[in-house]
């Protein structure tokens, strides 16, 4: 949480609308960057 504010007041605030909003958009359509682990067989 201490790192949005340090980017609110470093960045500004139309850059941090900017991220934010392609967070959501990511989020939307459900392509974030993570992967999911293979489950292995036992």
């Amino acid at each position: 949480v201490a790192w949005l504010g340090a980017a609110k007041i470093a960045l500004g605030w139309p850059l941090q609308v900017a991220v934010l909003a392609a967070m959501v958009w990511l989020l939307g359509r459900n392509a974030t960057p993570l992967q999911r682990p293979v489950a292995k067989p036992a």
